[in-house]
């Protein structure tokens, strides 16, 4: 008897320690998933969940920031590349491009989707790259890769050359178009504070463009990507100060550009839709809105509440235009992984559905 009532005892036991890590694995769930929800718009928890979004953010008792990739349903979530932040979209191909940090050495790396085969392109022990480097992002196709060395020089890398760039205009991230090995990055002139745009295709070892955009107005207060529209033929950027914000739209083909004079509303960060003829932004208040245009006149939208102590940023656009993924910042931790991932629809111009992906991230991109 005492036999089988030790036995039983340490099948309690065993069965007490299961639960205790089922309570552990739903509560994890909870902080980094999202609330089940009825969802009528088909988007967030009840989303089909066949793209995937790629983010990077850190879990809350660890300051170590690592990339995941979650569906758009919210069920699935995981943790692919650890000490690791993401700037770009994977390519095509199933590659990232990565900034991981040890010990005070900075390095350039690339991975697959699955966090696997990993490999060093640049490293600040390096005396090219001892300045330091940050923001890598990786070309369509996976072949290649830039990022940012010190405060003003751009480096474009493949198997064969290292490609430098001077003149880059602080805190923007040079971006790859989607459909070619062409990369866009703002130029600044140190002497009459002009900014220009630039795309350079690597394959052709020439500029594609070289459109001046304007004076530049202030030192931008977030990271800023010159953002392609999903078919590769349009650009945009903002330009800002305290009394207005432009946005300046460019047609690569034929150099261009609109403008969109948001005044004091305030434009940070624009996106692209597919072609162009909308792009979501943050206005000052932090609320995001959609600007459609129409025979080169803008209409506007907004699609997320206004709230004081929140700031949504990061727009980035489905490429089947319906949605758009943006990280919700309180006001003052901009510059932190604490944002909440979400997701909006913005097919009603009218809707301010919004719905929670995960916790404690900082920005998203979606897959290919």
């Amino acid at each position: 008897m005492k036999k089988y009532l030790k036995i039983w005892g340490n099948n309690i036991k065993i069965c007490f320690r299961i639960l205790l890590t089922t309570a552990g694995i739903i509560v994890l769930m909870r902080l980094w998933g999202c609330n089940p929800c009825s969802n009528p718009t088909g988007l967030g928890c009840c989303g089909s969940g066949k793209t995937e979004i790629y983010f990077w953010g850190s879990t809350i008792n660890n300051n170590m920031p690592s990339i995941y990739k979650i569906s758009t349903d919210g069920k699935s979530l995981k943790e692919i590349i650890r000490n690791a932040k993401l700037f770009s979209r994977p390519s095509k191909n199933g590659m990232l491009a990565f900034l991981r940090n040890e010990s005070g050495i900075s390095k350039v790396m690339t991975a697959n989707a699955d966090g696997n085969d990993t490999s060093v392109v640049a490293s600040s022990v390096e005396s090219d790259f001892s300045t330091g480097i940050n923001y890598p992002v990786i070309s369509s196709d996976g072949s290649m890769v830039a990022f940012v060395c010190g405060d003003n020089q751009m480096y474009v890398v493949n198997k064969i050359v290292r490609r430098p760039f001077s003149g880059i205009m602080s805190r923007t991230i040079p971006s790859f178009s989607p459909k070619e090995n062409s990369v866009a990055f703002l130029n600044y002139d140190l002497t009459s504070k002009l900014v220009t745009l630039k795309v350079y295709n690597v394959q052709n070892d020439d500029y594609i463009l070289s459109k001046p955009i304007a004076v530049q107005m202030s030192t931008p207060a977030y990271e800023q990507t010159c953002e392609w529209s999903e078919n590769g033929e349009r650009i945009s950027v903002s330009m800002s100060n305290d009394s207005t914000s432009i946005v300046y739209i460019v047609n690569i083909a034929t150099a261009e550009m609109d403008s969109v004079n948001l005044k004091q509303q305030g434009a940070i960060a624009p996106a692209l839709s597919y072609d162009g003829s909308s792009f979501v932004y943050t206005s000052k208040s932090g609320a995001l809105w959609k600007c459609e245009i129409t025979n080169h006149e803008p209409s506007l939208f907004q699609i997320t509440q206004d709230d004081s102590t929140e700031k949504n940023i990061f727009g980035q656009w489905n490429p089947d235009g319906k949605s758009v993924i943006f990280s919700q910042f309180t006001v003052g931790e901009e510059q932190n992984p604490t944002a909440t991932l979400k997701i909006v629809n913005v097919e009603n111009n009218s809707s301010f559905g919004t719905f929670m992906l995960c916790n404690n991230s900082f920005r998203g991109f979606w897959g290919r």
